[in-house]
């Protein structure tokens, strides 16, 4: 009887084996990167359902099966296959044997793209004096290209555009480092975009952490990696005759009109969408000027990139006046608005401020903040935010219209057209928009909330919705001080990662997000 007992359990798990395959799997612990640049990445992998104890495995890499490894490893088990090389694609896939001797079936294929692996042709380039700089490069495609990629990186931010369309779905792009050190760059396959005949790369650049202008509390605007923004980029066109063609970014790039006037991460954006203005000129190479020296460590970024993970809709909208309005959303998030704007007036604009309280009657609460510098209190005491945030940066833009703490303003056209921040994210669950002709409709209004992009990786759910709730509001609070890749004590006045707050919350989100690559 118990010898019966035994095999019927034996066959039972040998055909949930045999049924199932393993799941999750990660190169670097990422799904499917873009972009990595080690020589010998590392693999992992989940068991099946129903499987206990792993005693083998058996990998696929590029089609070529490898012999079965007798080990229960399935947690950074290392690269078997190919020496990489400069942009190469490489798929894998994974088999395990239980103790009972039966393999599971193979899993589903896992894929990564390598990076820059063979140092960098490119220079950096940027032009000697601090405005919004944007480059473009033209280039001639004489045939079809099988393979495009782009390595591309800034030591503050950037958006990249090929022939008018954004490139990849990340925003606020690399994550900060401390840029004397090292400055992080991304992989971008760019497949079936490139054509035959002209195309164009712009490029925008933004402050970020490398450049911060308006002064707070923390003197980021005396850092001592403290530069100009500068560019360095390489497209790498595989042809399918063979040849292999590199755009890089040099002196033969022109400077270009950015429709970001002014950016930085506290103050927000001045934002014009209609480039107007011809090219004006060639830029240099600056990387010696602007203070990235050679000991600068250039490496791929090797966590998720922060993105518009979730799209909301607004609670409500109440009108203030005959052109202003506070939207309303149903809680507090880090991120931005886009804003449909139709209808308004050439020229005009409109002021866009976050915020995460107002007054019971939803208007601006006086107390928070205002325009101007120092907010000097009956009493002589800082008040709120402008306890840290000191005076703004961006008077010398618009001088007659000063600017203030997590406040855009964006011109107007006089088209459809729509406003979105690239180079600032802010902590709010309210909008004032100031400046509407018209009547602003839901629709019209969409929160984003940006956030790196790591995998969820569980859930929690009882019979209370009081602790269900709480749950549901530690997870967005996780999300939103996580917004650009390091963990921050806060979305808006500071975004500064302190050491205390990261450890407190690593738990936390350790046991909700796969994060652990944005702790290295």
């Amino acid at each position: 009887m118990k010898r019966a007992v035994l095999t019927i359990v034996a066959l039972a798990s040998a055909f949930r084996c045999a049924a199932g395959m393993p799941v999750g799997l990660t190169t670097e612990y990422q799904e499917d990167p873009v972009g990595i640049d080690v020589r010998v990445p590392r693999l992992s992998w989940q068991l099946p359902d129903g499987m206990v104890r792993q005693c083998g495995y058996q990998l696929e890499t590029d089609g070529i099966e490898h012999s079965e490894v007798q080990s229960n490893m399935q947690i950074g088990v290392l690269w078997p296959g190919e020496q990489l090389k400069t942009a190469s694609r490489h798929t894998w896939r994974v088999r395990v044997r239980d103790e009972g001797g039966w393999f599971s079936d193979w899993s589903a294929p896992a894929s990564f793209v390598v990076g820059q692996m063979d140092g960098w042709q490119a220079v950096w380039i940027g032009h000697g004096y601090d405005n919004q700089p944007a480059f473009e490069k033209c280039f001639a495609v004489t045939g079809r290209v099988d393979r495009a990629t782009l390595f591309i990186t800034a030591p503050g931010y950037y958006e990249a555009r090929l022939n008018g369309t954004k490139v990849g779905d990340k925003v606020l792009d690399p994550s900060p480092t401390q840029f004397d050190k090292r400055v992080r760059y991304s992989t971008y396959v760019l497949d079936g975009k490139i054509r035959v005949g002209t195309n164009v790369l712009k490029v925008l650049l933004g402050h970020g952490w490398y450049r911060v202008g308006a002064h707070a509390a923390w003197n980021f605007d005396v850092a001592k990696w403290r530069g100009l923004p500068k560019l360095l980029a390489e497209l790498r066109l595989e042809y399918a005759d063979g040849r292999v063609e590199k755009i890089l970014s040099d002196t033969t790039w022109r400077v270009a009109d950015s429709p970001v006037l002014y950016d930085d991460i506290r103050e927000g954006e001045i934002i014009r969408n209609d480039d107007h203005k011809p090219l004006s000129g060639n830029p240099d190479a600056m990387a010696r000027e602007l203070g990235l020296s050679s000991r600068v460590k250039i490496e791929a970024q090797n966590h998720p990139a922060a993105k518009v993970c979730e799209e909301i809709a607004p609670e409500r909208i109440v009108r203030l006046g005959d052109d202003s309005w506070m939207v309303v959303f149903p809680y507090n998030l880090a991120g931005w608005v886009r804003l449909a704007v139709t209808g308004q007036d050439k020229g005009s604009i409109l002021r866009i401020r976050y915020d995460e309280r107002v007054n019971a009657d939803f208007t601006p609460a006086a107390h928070t903040w205002k325009y101007g510098r120092r907010n000097i209190g009956e009493r002589g005491e800082l008040r709120m935010i402008d306890e840290h945030f000191v005076h703004p940066d961006s008077a010398r833009v618009l001088p007659d219209d000063p600017g203030a703490f997590q406040l855009d303003r964006f011109i107007c056209s006089g088209a459809d057209e729509i406003y979105e921040p690239r180079f600032t994210w802010n902590g709010f669950r309210y909008v004032w928009i100031k400046g509407w002709k018209g009547h602003l409709r839901k629709d019209q209004v969409t929160g984003c909330f940006v956030r790196t992009a790591f995998r969820k990786i569980s859930s929690f759910e009882c019979s209370d919705p009081d602790f269900n709730m709480l749950h549901e509001m530690a997870d967005r609070s996780y999300k939103s001080n996580f917004t650009d890749g390091y963990p921050t004590d806060c979305p808006h006045r500071e975004k500064n990662g302190w050491t205390g707050d990261a450890q407190l919350a690593l738990e936390t989100g350790l046991w909700n997000f796969e994060a652990q690559d944005s702790y290295v």
